[in-house]
């Protein structure tokens, strides 16, 4: 009973709708405009590397199929995580349910935003790419992915009441594979430019591991 009074009072607010019809228009603007970029994530998927001109094809920052696609990455991420707080009776921010959602999604942003320009000062100072860049846009194809991917779940966990729990699992299973298999790429991606394994480790300690858990215990507590 309790679970659904969170539900009903909290996972169903109108500014969802708004939310989710801005996601739904930005999906059908990429799938228009960003065909040729969709093509090339879907065959990127697999590929344990990608080319150095495929890199710079996807990273031009103005595309409106890059720029489409972040936005699905951190709003839907941000919305599944908003509604599992509520889910949980957690409320780590002193605001409404929107400024909340928005503070969730800033974070995310800036999570994404200090992991780029860590790169690229890491890449500055060192005079080389080290697989830097490539494993940026890995970043971005697998969790553009995930993102869609979480798009229905969120949909049907905001209006329907049917299986909660499952849809969390659901959920967690797609970031955990999308997590696992970036690391895996990446532990590739560097031992193809001759990184010490003891540096890819401090790296995925440092700039991988750390701040989900940071970002966990903030949440929670």
């Amino acid at each position: 009973m309790e679970i659904l009074e969170r539900y009903q009072d909290m996972l169903r607010p109108d500014w969802q709708v708004f939310v989710l019809l801005a996601l739904l228009i930005i999906l059908t603007l990429v799938r228009i405009f960003g065909r040729e970029r969709l093509v090339l994530i879907t065959s990127s998927v697999l590929k344990p590397r990608i080319s150095r001109q495929e890199v710079r094809e996807m990273s031009e920052v103005l595309d409106i199929g890059y720029l489409g696609l972040w936005s699905i990455v951190v709003f839907t991420f941000g919305l599944f995580i908003f509604q599992e707080l509520i889910l949980q009776g957690l409320h780590p921010f002193n605001f409404g349910p929107f400024l909340n959602y928005l503070t969730i999604c800033a974070l995310i942003a800036g999570y994404f935003i200090a992991r780029f320009l860590f790169i690229k000062t890491s890449m500055f100072f060192v005079g080389e790419d080290l697989g830097g860049s490539e494993y940026f846009y890995n970043t971005f194809v697998l969790f553009s992915i995930a993102g869609a991917a979480l798009f229905p779940l969120i949909v049907f966990r905001a209006y329907v009441q049917w299986f909660p729990f499952i849809i969390t699992l659901i959920g967690l299973a797609i970031f955990g594979v999308a997590i696992i298999y970036q690391w895996a790429r990446g532990w590739i991606i560097a031992r193809g430019h001759h990184a010490k394994p003891i540096y890819i480790i401090m790296y995925f300690c440092v700039l991988e591991i750390l701040p989900y858990a940071i970002m966990a215990r903030f949440l929670i507590d």
